[in-house]
């Protein structure tokens, strides 16, 4: 099950993981999806469209990016777009970019994660509907 909620950059956690990720990102544009499986789609430019991809360690606060230097008919371009489970200590954070023009940004996360511990449940947050809920 996909669900996405529109969420705030004043939560705690949030601005943090901005720095950690995308530090120069000022925009509003938030969104939190959950789901349990992710595809790595369009990491390479591609008539000036890209998406790029961070992976955020939540037990260690690390921060990964998703390599994007490989040619897009190689295949590793195949194996990334395969759908990935995403781990329960894992935070993906996204930004496309469209014919030169920088999206908003994206958290992927899994209904195991802390998020669906702390606070809420996550039966609670897909009654309720969109909402701003705190990311760590």
């Amino acid at each position: 099950m996909n669900t996405e909620h529109v969420i705030d950059k004043n939560f705690p956690g949030v601005k943090e993981l901005l720095a950690k990720t995308f530090p120069s990102y000022r925009g509003r544009k938030l969104k939190l999806y959950i789901q349990e499986n992710i595809s790595f789609d369009d990491i390479n430019w591609d008539g000036g469209s890209r998406t790029e991809y961070f992976l955020v360690n939540t037990d260690t606060q690390e921060v990964q990016k998703v390599a994007n230097h490989k040619a897009p008919w190689t295949q590793y371009a195949y194996d990334a777009a395969q759908p990935r489970a995403i781990p329960k200590n894992c935070i993906i954070v996204s930004q496309g970019c469209f014919c030169g023009k920088m999206g908003g940004i994206n958290f992927t996360v899994s209904s195991q994660t802390a998020l669906a511990q702390a606070g809420e449940s996550i039966a609670n947050i897909l009654v309720t509907g969109p909402q701003r809920i705190a990311l760590t």
